[in-house]
């Protein structure tokens, strides 16, 4: 469905892509993962057409569908949440429309309902409730919709434990393909069925979810640190054999044969260290004494507006207070 073919895209100066490729077919669970920089956000962009490839060919299957959740900042106008969540613009509405909703509105009421609005929420203007009610709703929206590729960039951010859950078996069964960009972990776990990794300038692709990516990615650092070695040392001892004879007329040949050698080999590249990670320690406090806080005669007020005066308050060490 969505075919990614040895595309090279160059950003600010920097290469983010060289020779990259990926399939994602229908059906298809992927999560797209990389460190900060690496180029996620870029490459929904060339999908999405809003960026183009400096070579390569990127490719959607004809009459497919994309659908697409940014991280922050979804536009919300006029539209009550549930016009939004079925797409239709505030206003809009004809009779043709009006037909629609007879399969489109319980739908759309449905998936509300799921990502926790409440019914008294469908018919309030989109742009009054925060930004991660909006994003919701923008959700909710591609979920009704259901275009045969969704590309969703941190789908989780704005959602509460029981949202997310709900939304991982509703996408558990979602009958299109899903790319998405997630640092959920265990949301990478109970759902997909691939990790795509950016490294190198390029798409490696895991089979299973996070935990088997991490094993698998493990044990191919081990790998490519083995060969990485052996060919410097092959590199290195090449290198010496020319130093010492590529002035001597009877070695010449043989000294510039090896040169040729090394030029012609593909390198391996040295293995990237792992991103550091930063480590905190809380250390135990100091005991304190019998009494912990005291307040005496304690004024507060906003304005004209008195929150308490003469608040006389106090308590102890092991203390449980409501």
């Amino acid at each position: 469905m969505l075919t990614i073919s040895q595309v090279t895209k160059a950003f600010a100066g920097r290469t983010l892509f060289e020779d990259a490729s990926l399939q994602v077919n229908r059906g298809d669970r992927v999560g797209l993962v990389g460190p900060n920089g690496a180029g996620k956000s870029t490459l929904f962009a060339l999908i999405l057409g809003e960026s183009s490839p400096d070579d390569g060919k990127i490719s959607i299957q004809k009459s497919a569908t994309v659908g697409f959740l940014p991280q922050e900042n979804a536009p919300a106008g006029q539209e009550t949440v549930l016009e939004l969540a079925c797409g239709i613009k505030h206003g809009s509405k004809t009779q043709h429309d009006h037909e629609l909703d007879w399969e489109i509105e319980p739908k759309a009421k449905r998936i509300l309902a799921g990502l926790a609005f409440r019914e008294s929420d469908f018919d309030r203007p989109a742009k009054t409730m925060s930004g991660g009610w909006v994003m919701r709703a923008h959700l909710a929206r591609l979920l009704v919709q259901e275009p045969d590729l969704l590309l969703l960039d941190e789908p989780t951010n704005h959602l509460d434990l029981e949202s997310l859950v709900w939304l991982q078996q509703y996408l558990t069964n979602y009958p299109g393909g899903i790319l998405m960009i997630s640092h959920d972990r265990e949301f990478l776990n109970n759902l997909v069925g691939a990790i795509v990794e950016i490294a190198h300038r390029r798409l490696h692709r895991y089979r299973g979810n996070w935990d088997s990516y991490a094993e698998q990615k493990a044990a191919r650092e081990v790998q490519q640190l083995a060969a990485y070695k052996n060919q410097q040392r092959e590199i290195a001892s090449l290198q010496l054999f020319v130093d010492r004879f590529r002035a001597k007329a009877s070695k010449a040949s043989q000294a510039q044969s090896k040169l040729k050698q090394i030029d012609r080999m593909e390198k391996i590249a040295a293995p990237t260290a792992r991103e550091k990670t930063v480590h905190f320690r809380f250390p135990q406090p100091v005991r304190s004494g019998q009494r912990v806080i005291t307040l005496k005669d304690v004024d507060h007020a906003y304005g004209d507006l008195v929150v308490y005066r003469g608040l006389n308050f106090q308590a102890e060490r092991g203390q449980r207070t409501v």
